[in-house]
């Protein structure tokens, strides 16, 4: 057969019956095609995606091979987990700062295991006082692999590992986290996934791109016409969705980021993005305060979001505290008067317009700007004042930034979202300081150096978490007036007569709650592939006590209806227990006088958790030189009720404490004593120090870009 265009269908008809031949012929599927050319060159080829000389097979490519919640994409080692539990070393060398004589290896700091290190260090010339970090990873391998005398580190885990149970399995635990899958490295799927590329891009590099970058990358793709042609209609979808995340303000997210791991006004954002990309009409969207974690300069984008969503034809229902979403509605609903049992009227329904100008009630009078803003009286940073001083920080996005907080003041830390605010404060201060005035093991991000923190006391994170593991958790137990209740309880001649102590009284004890639920009032039932459901428990009829407790009365309340009563009513009911009053009047300060004292915390939302969280710790005795951190502590508040918590924050600094809140609320920046923000964008923009000074001073930053809109504030 001469090889000639002509002949193009005859030669592929003679290959393809040589080929079913062969198949045929020795039974197997496929085989290869040697042509041998004049020149002398041997090329081959296949039907198979099969290299022949090192016998690699890609696998077939399809939609599910980019899954990693699929086995046919998903990292075996991990399961598409991305992470794998091990021994952590951060955690067996806590600070690689000091010496194995001053007891670096944490695992071995015993007497007995502790000079067996040392003589095996001794043996092998290892200088046990220098600092771990100056030691040589020759030496540091040394004594991770130990010899036949001494275990060494990784044989000591792998013997607690065989008897893992008891103490044993205590001391593993202490020393396990997770960490990246060293398989797939973290990217959850198999590594023949990176071999496909788009502009030289895999599938991992194109998902550890923030949105932004993402939106960039793919807004100007450029490929061959046919390729175009072919990714149209997906790359149209795939441009418009990240430009609704960058428009909700999210844009500094990768798009590989663990949903765990957002705030709850981030996940809102992004599922009201996606609604977006659906474009619905006809729809009524109801939306939880979307404005959670947004500075003031994004909220114009996200009124704006919410603007278009209605534009497509759809109702919108925003519970909102703030102003510039409220001024930008078109109907406002106002709920009180108060909270909780004082609260559930409705105290105007109408344009927004006529709220702004005539209504009477105070959130129209805070909105139109018609109640004077609440500053508390300064601290004046001088060349007295001692501060904290942190340099180095490298964790995350920041970016090699040193900073200095004031001790004994009320402190901000402001930025847009995504600038490193956390990763700064709850992720590298707190961790450091708790370890170095505790001792208390820790994961802290990298940082250089911490100065300036040996006058404090303690230090303590309230953030947002949700309280108590049990669902019989509740405010009465977390804040430590349950047992008094109980003592009352038991104390009566009823409870006396019957042998009921103050155990019987209790839903987390046998004796005197409910068999059947545990002291809940409610059994869950398993709906098998739908979510389980609460039924109320047909012994107790949700009571949670046996019928004989609820019979002992006090002050004609048994203890299920006093564990009904809101804080408020408590405060009423027990106004002679010194104990319990004193408790609950916090609990009324932080705006929680509507929370039922015997709800489950499970209950709570992250604002109310952490207001709780709060008035336990001004309800302990332990007052001083302790630096208190919140992360956003104002969500869920009314601008009524955050000047409460400005009383409280103010009163703790009056004490000696120190306050130090990650916050965008403009009513906290005005008030503080000095302000740290961080920049200038999110993500891989952010991560630097914009400012860092008093709050009068930040106003004449230009590149702040909390400035503008403080400023406005103020005037």
């Amino acid at each position: 057969l001469v090889i000639e265009k002509e002949n193009q269908y005859r030669l592929t008809d003679a290959i393809t019956t040589a080929y079913r031949a062969y198949s045929d012929l020795n039974g197997i599927q496929g085989g290869i095609i040697r042509i041998l050319t004049p020149e002398g060159l041997e090329l081959k080829f296949s039907n198979t995606p099969k290299c022949y000389k090192c016998g690699f097979v890609m696998p077939k490519v399809n939609l599910q091979f980019f899954n990693f919640a699929n086995p046919n994409g998903y990292c075996e080692y991990c399961e598409g987990m991305g992470q794998i539990l091990s021994v952590d070393e951060q955690k067996i060398i806590p600070d690689k700062k000091i010496s194995i004589d001053g007891g670096a290896v944490n695992p071995f700091n015993k007497p007995a295991e502790h000079k067996k290190l040392l003589a095996f260090c001794k043996k092998k010339n290892i200088d046990t006082e220098k600092p771990w970090n100056k030691l040589t990873d020759i030496d540091r391998k040394k004594i991770f692999k130990g010899d036949n005398q001494f275990v060494g580190i990784d044989r000591y885990f792998e013997q607690l590992n065989q008897w893992n149970y008891g103490n044993k399995k205590y001391n593993l635990h202490r020393y396990q986290g997770y960490i990246t899958c060293p398989e797939c490295n973290g990217t959850r799927l198999k590594k023949e996934t990176s071999f496909v590329k788009l502009k030289n891009k895999n599938i991992h590099e194109i998902c550890s791109m923030t949105i932004e970058e993402a939106h960039e990358f793919f807004a100007n793709l450029k490929l061959s016409k046919m390729h175009m042609d072919i990714i149209k209609e997906p790359l149209e979808h795939i441009v418009s969705r990240l430009k609704y995340l960058v428009d909700v303000g999210v844009s500094y997210l990768t798009l590989d980021r663990m949903t765990k791991t957002l705030s709850g006004g981030e996940y809102q954002r992004i599922r009201l993005a996606n609604q977006l990309g659906m474009q619905l009409s006809g729809a009524m969207y109801v939306l939880d305060e979307p404005t959670v974690g947004l500075h003031p300069r994004d909220n114009h984008r996200l009124i704006e979001v919410l603007k278009r969503l209605k534009d497509l034809g759809n109702t919108l229902v925003v519970v909102e505290h703030d102003k510039d979403v409220i001024k930008n509605s078109d109907y406002v609903v106002e709920m009180g008067l108060y909270s909780g049992a004082l609260g559930g009227e409705v105290m105007y329904s109408g344009r927004t317009s006529s709220f702004l100008k005539s209504c009477p009630t105070v959130t129209s009078k805070i909105v139109s700007d018609k109640i004077p803003k609440k500053i508390l009286e300064r601290r004046h940073i001088n060349n007295e004042t001692k501060f904290i001083s942190m340099k180095n920080c490298k964790g995350h996005n920041l970016k090699n930034i040193s900073v200095k907080l004031p001790v004994n003041c009320f402190v901000t830390v402001t930025g847009v979202s995504g600038s490193g605010k956390s990763s700064l404060i709850n992720h590298t201060l707190y961790p450091a300081l708790k370890f170095k005035l505790t001792g208390q093991l820790s994961n802290e991000l990298e940082y250089g150096g911490l100065d300036g923190f040996n006058g404090l006391d303690d230090v303590v994170l309230i953030d947002q978490d949700t309280i108590g593991r049990t669902l019989r958790s509740m405010p009465a137990t977390y804040v430590g007036i349950y047992d008094e209740i109980r003592k009352e309880m038991s104390e009566l001649e009823y409870s006396r007569k019957n042998g009921y102590t103050a155990s019987y009284f209790s839903i987390n004890l046998f004796g005197g709650r409910c068999d059947t639920c545990e002291g809940t009032g409610f059994e869950i039932e398993d709906m098998g592939f739908m979510d389980d459901i609460k039924v109320i428990c047909d012994d107790c009829d949700g009571r949670k006590f046996k019928k004989g407790i609820l019979r002992a009365k006090l002050r004609g309340k048994n203890i299920y209806d006093i564990l009904n009563l809101t804080v408020d009513e408590a405060t009423e009911f027990f106004k002679e227990n010194k104990k319990i009053i004193k408790t609950l009047k916090i609990l009324q300060k932080v705006g929680l006088g509507y929370l039922k004292i015997g709800q489950s915390t499970r209950d709570l939302s992250g604002g109310e958790s952490q207001r709780l969280k709060i008035s336990k710790e001004l309800n302990t005795s332990k007052h001083g030189k302790i630096m208190y951190l919140l992360d956003e502590p104002t969500v869920g508040l009314h601008p009524n009720e955050i000047s409460m918590l400005l009383d409280i924050i103010y009163n703790l600094t009056r004490l000696g404490s120190s306050v130090v809140v990650i916050e965008h609320n403009l009513d906290m920046i005005a008030a503080s004593d000095y302000i740290i923000e961080l920049g200038p964008g999110g993500g891989k923009h952010g991560g630097d120090i914009i400012f860092q000074g008093s709050t009068m001073d930040i106003l004449k930053n230009s590149a702040s870009a909390t400035a503008p809109y403080l400023k406005e504030y103020l005037s």
